[in-house]
């Protein structure tokens, strides 16, 4: 039986975005879960910092960018 993996665990998925300003983040930079938040794909968000660091999966041009992350560790 294949575990189930609890939202933010290692290894999952999520679409965020940062919390303040930033630069491009290009695909495979990793960023700290404190500064990214949990975000919509069209990039409303709701406050909420995952734990961890995190991988982006795809390109943000900006922090009003959001785009899919994988948690690392």
């Amino acid at each position: 039986e294949i575990g189930v993996l609890g939202v933010g665990s290692v290894g999952t998925i999520a679409t965020l975005k940062a919390a303040s300003s930033t630069a491009a983040t290009p695909v495979g930079t990793t960023v700290s879960g404190s500064s990214m938040r949990y975000s919509s794909a069209n990039s409303t968000g709701d406050g909420t910092a995952p734990s961890g660091t995190w991988r982006c999966m795809g390109y943000a041009a900006s922090r009003q960018t959001a785009t899919t992350y994988m948690r690392i560790s």
